[in-house]
């Protein structure tokens, strides 16, 4: 047994390789991506294994397994996993096996009279159901840029929301509204953006008012910023936008709007910046922006 470490864009197991050993992750995010096109990749975090059944079996990979994050990895034998008394060992096992075996069943029946989209929804409600968030959010992300204006979208938010963000939250929240506030900025150095964003979220609810409540509003987008989600983006940004036109934070979340839009190739970004020239007074930002327009 061994542990090396991969650099993203690097292949752990190509497709069509001899697999000899399986890969248990440690640390890092992989993709394993399927010899078929039309198939969607599964995401591959710590505490998961591939290709045991290949070694077991001594099969070639129907898949390429690559790194997306720099990765450690763990190479063990077959009958390492098989025989193991570790309980852990065992688990991942087990569970790695009902992950895989799942996806391949919804991708080559479930998916059969489905369009892609459909397809990628039902995969989603299916990490929901058995309480898997990693895979749920990296779906719904992933959901979010390839078909933003689906009829699921909002329904997939709702779903995040309801089950990975505890909706009591606000029960924890004091009643004094700057005491909140106070409570509110001590509890959001979270690394987990979830986690920050359940409290944000209990602030706006319980403080829909709130003098404060444009702030709340700013590092909501810096969250889901971290989630790469966005349809909350916009959704957070146009508020601010709307509310509270003049404030220092509706000049920050145009400007991220702006950059936003461009980088998705939102035309509607080059009318942003007639606008924020117009608005605001800020030379660092306004040369900036001279400069894409000069680009384009």
């Amino acid at each position: 047994m061994g542990k090396k470490t991969f650099s993203p864009g690097e292949t752990v197991f190509e497709e069509g390789e001899l697999i000899t050993k399986a890969c248990r992750v440690h640390k890092g995010k992989l993709g394993l991506e399927w010899k078929w096109p039309a198939w969607q990749p599964v995401y591959v975090y710590p505490s998961m294994i591939v290709g045991h059944v290949e070694s077991l079996m001594e099969l070639e990979a129907l898949f390429s397994l690559i790194v997306y994050e720099e990765a450690e990895v763990e190479f063990l034998e077959a009958d390492d996993i098989m025989f193991t008394n570790d309980t852990n060992l065992a688990n991942e096992a087990l569970n790695s096996l009902g992950t895989l075996l799942e996806n391949v069943i919804i991708q080559r029946f479930i998916g059969i009279n489905l369009s892609p989209e459909e397809t990628m929804y039902q995969a989603f409600d299916t990490f929901v159901k058995r309480g898997d968030k990693n895979m749920a959010i990296d779906t719904y992300s992933r959901f979010l840029q390839q078909y933003p204006s689906s009829e699921y979208v909002d329904e997939m938010l709702k779903v995040i929301q309801g089950i990975f963000m505890d909706q009591n939250v606000e029960a924890d929240l004091p009643d004094d509204e700057k005491t909140a506030y106070e409570y509110l900025i001590s509890r959001i150095h979270s690394v987990d953006p979830q986690e920050n964003l359940v409290f944000l979220k209990a602030f706006e609810k319980k403080f829909p008012e709130s003098e404060y409540l444009v702030d709340v509003m700013s590092m909501q987008i810096n969250e889901y910023d971290k989630l790469g989600d966005e349809y909350q983006l916009n959704f957070f940004i146009r508020k601010i936008l709307y509310n509270y036109p003049r404030t220092p934070q509706a000049k920050e979340a145009l400007y991220y709007l702006i950059h936003l839009q461009r980088r998705l190739g939102d035309p509607e970004w080059y009318e942003n910046v007639i606008r924020f020239f117009l608005t605001y007074d800020d030379e660092e930002k306004e040369s900036m922006l001279k400069k894409y327009i000069e680009r384009e």
